[in-house]
């Protein structure tokens, strides 16, 4: 076969080949196309079950149940996406207990706001190392020790923290007098040093010079809670004492009188309690 027949069964091979290619690559694109549409149809969906109705996001995976007057975390959510939900919303609730959210094993956001949640229903079942992220703004956390208790041991991994609403935490979001400034400072510090993995804590992300700070009071950090009642006046707390005023005058000094004399008495020390341990050999 000559050089110039060769050259065109060759040529005639890489055409063919990339009109395969693209044939190919058409496919693919209009299968993906095909995928989107179809995948984007269920971005949104509207669910309901045991009378609550909720949304269904799949991009990213989660759940939307507020405003639903629910007074815990309904158990079909454990049931049904327990290796599926990665957040979960059930803002506007009454939810006082957190019962039934440890199933959540891939969960990484946690919103509570505006709900119920106090102290004794603040209990995690089980650790959640994936959970990043906790917004429980406007509820009734009285109690840092209580907190930290559960937040410690059961949130590894927590980043993101929001308690503004709650007694715990001074509301920086007002205008705080210079007390209630340094005040919610001590609580940010108290925050960080226990939860050291925190990146944003209530309304500001943390800075380097809070973690340093933290690091370097350490323990010693402690909140000062003010008086629930203004201080009364001193008179009406302090005890009477008896006591003789001193004069009123300055003629007094005048009639003080310093007498410098022999005295009768010459202490030899005899009966010294220190002298019962010298002996004689020792004058």
């Amino acid at each position: 076969m000559s050089p110039l027949k060769e050259r065109g069964r060759m040529g005639s091979v890489e055409d063919s080949v990339k009109v395969a290619q693209a044939r190919e690559q058409r496919a693919i694109e209009k299968e993906k196309s095909r995928q989107m549409r179809s995948y984007s149809a269920l971005v949104e969906e509207e669910r309901e079950e045991m009378g609550i109705k909720y949304t269904v996001f799949h991009i990213p995976r989660g759940l939307n149940c507020t405003n639903q007057e629910l007074q815990s975390i309904p158990p079909f959510i454990g049931a049904n996406y327990s290796d599926w939900l990665v957040r979960l919303d059930l803002s506007y609730n009454h939810i006082s207990s957190l019962a039934g959210l440890s199933r959540l094993k891939c969960l990484e956001e946690l919103v509570l706001i505006s709900n119920s949640l106090g102290d004794s229903g603040f209990i995690f079942e089980a650790p959640m190392p994936n959970l990043t992220g906790l917004d429980l703004n406007n509820n009734q956390l009285t109690d840092l020790t209580v907190f930290f208790s559960q937040a410690v041991e059961h949130l590894p991994n927590i980043s993101f923290l929001s308690l503004h609403g709650n007694p715990i935490c001074q509301d920086s979001l007002l205008v705080l007098r210079d007390e209630e400034e340094e005040e919610y400072q001590r609580y940010r510090l108290t925050m960080i040093y226990n939860l050291p993995s925190l990146k944003f804590l209530d309304s500001k992300p943390v800075t380097r010079t809070e973690l340093a700070e933290s690091q370097r009071r350490g323990n010693f950090l402690s909140r000062v809670v003010r008086p629930d009642v203004e201080m009364t006046d001193a008179s009406d707390t302090i005890e009477e004492v008896n006591f003789r005023p001193l004069p009123k005058s300055e003629d007094h000094v005048k009639s003080n009188k310093a007498v410098a004399a022999p005295v009768r008495y010459n202490y030899k020390g005899n009966h010294s309690e220190g002298n019962r341990f010298i002996k004689d050999d020792d004058l």
